[in-house]
């Protein structure tokens, strides 16, 4: 996924706009909403599953360079 962060409607409207050509002076394209949900299928299978419980890993690569990352304390 080259930009797991655009939104599907976006991303297909970008390509079918390049992809398919004119016929009779209309566009012969396919409904946007099946293809978008398509992507977005096939962008779930992508991600990573939920976690159980607390002891997973983070995959640091995932996470947007400005998302805020701290450490988080809780009292007992």
């Amino acid at each position: 996924m080259k930009q797991p962060r655009k939104s599907a409607n976006l991303i297909v409207d970008d390509i079918m706009l390049q992809e398919f050509e004119t016929k009779n002076g209309k566009m012969a394209l396919p409904k946007t909403r099946y293809v978008s949900q398509s992507l977005n299928r096939a962008r779930a299978k992508t991600r990573a599953k939920h976690p159980k419980d607390l002891n997973f890993d983070l995959n640091l690569d995932a996470v947007p360079s400005n998302f805020k990352v701290a450490e988080v304390f809780v009292a007992q």
